[in-house]
């Protein structure tokens, strides 16, 4: 036994584990991780293939040609844009700036397990707030909220349930909780929200001190393997942000390839067209074997099965025909199973195949 003990609340942690940590086979059709359909921009990839003299040099630690193209983007500040390695370095950041042993970091239910083991890692108690209808609840929220509460985490569509708070009820809960209270707004798959009483976050950032908005260019962007995402703050929240960082945290290949992933608007057009071409069609082949499947406005669609025996079944058939989906059973859903909206091919190879294993278990 080793003598040397860590901080506490490591020992607690249960690491996160991403859709595909253990497998590789090449053929696998991966729709565990929420990925890019069709990938980077085309540009991405021809810009990336220039620039090998940039390994030697230190990447830019202000990010500033990265922030000027987020700026013009969508009409931000500058200075108030803040830029990491994912939104998952920058949630990391913010919750060890603001929040530490016996204070308490706050999120939905089912939010994003990344929430706990941040707050874990940083000394501070994760407190979970009940949801109604796999959606987060604006006045569970509220009324988990304690003297020891620091920051109050959101994604937004939700992962992995893919629900969604809109305009009316951020807005509620903005004004409700205290100006004392850090309330991040993760809207890691904004980019695919087609709905109008959606907001990702950044006009509430402009109207309330105590609001981050994170943003990842892992998802539509497709550029997850280059860990790069971004955050619209008040300036004191961006230059906290900034003191707290690595001084190089973001590579140059990422700066580059995220400032030509914004400027190619055709490629972003058309993959949120591709997902709202499929994730219809990918939920109405679900729900023809009579599975529920749960509202979402993002990339992917949380499935409930018959029960858990049934679900690892069909995880490990699926496998088995070199289909990847993801299991949520650390979200204590053992009885469903996440996927993502891959392309048209991908998802009706999954639909076939699944088309397959119900006839066959359903006939036992």
């Amino acid at each position: 036994m080793s003598y040397i003990i860590p901080k506490s609340g490591i020992d607690s942690i249960n690491p996160y584990k991403g859709g595909s940590h253990n497998i590789s086979e090449e053929n696998m059709i991966n729709l565990a991780s929420n990925e890019s359909s069709i990938g980077p921009s085309p540009n991405v990839i021809k810009s990336l293939n220039n620039i090998n003299e940039l390994i030697s040099r230190y990447p830019d630690g202000s990010t500033f040609l990265l922030r000027k193209a987020i700026s013009n983007k969508y009409n931000l500040e500058m200075d108030r844009i803040s830029c990491g390695a994912g939104s998952d370095e920058l949630i990391d950041i913010l919750v060890r700036s603001f929040a530490g042993p016996s204070d308490e970091v706050l999120f939905s239910q089912y939010g994003f397990l990344m929430y706990s083991i941040a707050a874990r890692c940083n000394g501070a108690i994760p407190v979970a707030a009940p949801e109604y209808d796999f959606k987060t609840d604006i006045h569970s929220i509220l009324s988990s909220i304690s003297s020891r509460t620091k920051v109050i985490l959101i994604a937004n569509p939700n992962n992995p349930t893919g629900s969604y708070l809109n305009i009316t009820e951020l807005e509620l809960l903005s004004r409700e909780v205290p100006n004392n209270i850090l309330l991040v707004i993760d809207s890691a798959y904004a980019e695919y929200v087609e709905k109008d009483d959606y907001d990702s976050g950044i006009s509430l950032v402009k109207k309330y001190e105590n609001i981050v908005m994170t943003r990842t260019f892992s998802k539509l962007y497709g550029l997850a393997s280059l860990r790069l995402g971004w955050s619209y703050s008040s300036k004191y929240i961006a230059e906290i942000i900034n003191k707290v960082r690595q001084p190089f945290n973001v590579n140059s290949y990422a700066q580059l390839a995220g400032i030509e992933a914004l400027n190619d608007l055709e490629h972003e057009r058309l993959i949120v067209k591709i997902n709202s071409e499929n994730l219809p069609k990918l939920i109405n082949g679900l729900e023809l074997f009579g599975l529920k499947v749960l509202p979402s406005v993002a990339n992917f669609v949380l499935v409930k099965l018959r029960d858990s025996d049934y679900t690892n079944s069909l995880y490990k058939y699926l496998i088995n025909k070199n289909i990847l989906v993801r299991q949520v059973t650390a979200y204590n859903l053992p009885e469903y199973l996440r996927i993502t909206v891959g392309n048209i091919s991908e998802v009706d190879i999954l639909l076939k195949t699944m088309e397959g294993f119900v006839k066959n278990y359903n006939g036992k």
